[in-house]
């Protein structure tokens, strides 16, 4: 089989031969804060462990760099901890955790990391903890917004699809955008 007899598939789970399974992991999204300027800002968990107070850490803006720590004078210096290990997430402090009042330990199943779990802290922040994909350069964004993996998803068809030396047939619904 020559490689022009090859069909690409748009659902493979790379990005330029990177698995996208390595692409992620546990994060927060921050999606509320009094300063409106702060909201998209996220903060990887690398370790799988955090500890998220007034002073404490600095999230992460688009660019990747630095910003600050939340710096809300309403949120506690006593620090919420998050810890992802194994199949639990497990937090120690007080918030409401997808709308359970908590003050001390709350598990839930790693699976809630699928669609994300809510964490609003003193009722002026409100955090997504989820599967966050690490910056990596993947290469060109085609003119397409957004970063989630199924955007790196589409940006890696895409980038495969230009690749190959044939016609590329691309379907979809009347008014989503196929030009």
């Amino acid at each position: 089989m020559t490689d022009l007899e090859k069909t690409l598939d748009a659902s493979m789970n790379d990005v330029g031969g990177i698995a996208l399974t390595e692409l992620v992991v546990p994060g927060l999204t921050l999606m509320w804060h009094p300063d409106l300027g702060r909201i998209g800002e996220t903060l990887p968990l690398q370790s799988g462990h955090i500890e998220i107070s007034r002073s404490q850490p600095d999230f992460l803006g688009a660019d990747g760099l630095a910003r600050a720590p939340l710096a809300d004078r309403h949120v506690s210096r006593s620090p919420l901890a998050i810890t992802v290990a194994g199949d639990q997430i497990v937090f120690r402090g007080k918030a409401l955790i997808d709308g359970v009042a908590v003050d001390g330990v709350h598990q839930l199943p790693r699976a809630a990391l699928e669609t994300g779990v809510t964490v609003e802290i003193a009722r002026r922040v409100l955090l997504m903890l989820h599967k966050l994909p690490l910056e990596i350069d993947e290469g060109p964004h085609h003119g397409l917004v957004g970063d989630s993996l199924a955007m790196r998803k589409l940006r890696g068809a895409i980038t495969r699809a230009a690749r190959a030396r044939a016609p590329v047939l691309i379907r979809g619904e009347t008014g989503s955008g196929k030009e």
